[in-house]
């Protein structure tokens, strides 16, 4: 058993608010605070409509996108409007 994950403050209290839109500007934000210009992405499940939403909001910070990895779309806290 692990512990819970930290929530940062911003973060939504209802789950039907994330999307993969608030996904990407908060990869946006890491990558501003880390200073990269471009990074390297892949993802696996979850991860990898991550690394799609990213790949298509911020085309020019990926240096490269992974491929050929599985999205599974069980158990997301996303609803269908949200994608």
């Amino acid at each position: 058993m692990g512990a819970a994950r930290p929530r940062a403050l911003d973060s939504p209290e209802d789950p039907a608010r994330y999307s993969f839109a608030r996904f990407t500007l908060d990869l946006k934000a890491v990558l501003d605070h880390l200073r990269l210009r471009t990074a390297h992405v892949g993802g696996l499940s979850l991860g990898a409509g991550n690394r799609d939403a990213l790949r298509a909001g911020l085309p020019a910070r990926i240096a490269l996108a992974a491929r050929h990895q599985l999205v599974v779309g069980g158990g997301l806290p996303l609803s269908v409007d949200n994608m």
